[in-house]
């Protein structure tokens, strides 16, 4: 079935982003840094968690 797009208004679309990875919104908002913060620990830290985690605390120790 395809996108239908007659079932979401412009404003709704907008809002999502077809290139943007869902992991990396959720990493912001757990952990409360910006898109910008979490898009530049995922390039370097990828899906590992516990690295992700580490990375984390130093960003919020350090700023």
């Amino acid at each position: 079935m395809g996108d239908d797009k007659t079932f979401t208004s412009p404003e709704e679309r907008a809002r999502v982003s077809g290139g943007e990875n869902p992991d990396i919104r959720h990493l912001a908002e757990r952990y409360g840094i910006s898109l910008e913060q979490a898009r530049d620990l995922w390039e370097r830290c990828g899906d590992d968690q516990p690295l992700l985690e580490r990375e984390i605390q130093k960003l919020k120790r350090e700023g």
